[in-house]
């Protein structure tokens, strides 16, 4: 079982200002990779494989691609 420390957590969000609040109370305890869309999350997904996705479900962008 990996340590906290060792998990890779995906933050996906259109606002700036989330992701920045986010990574202020996530980064001392844990690697993570941002997206600003739902096509940019999937392609960072894609290289690097995330432990655990947060991400805004009510993304503009996301709502038009069904």
């Amino acid at each position: 079982m990996k340590k906290l420390s060792d998990c890779r957590v995906l933050l996906v969000d259109d606002a700036k200002a989330n992701l920045d609040i986010l990574v202020e109370g996530l980064k001392p305890d844990h690697k993570l990779s941002l997206a600003l869309n739902g096509e940019m999350a999937l392609q960072i997904a894609a290289r690097t494989p995330p432990d655990l996705v947060l991400l805004d479900i009510n993304d503009a962008r996301a709502d038009r691609c069904h």
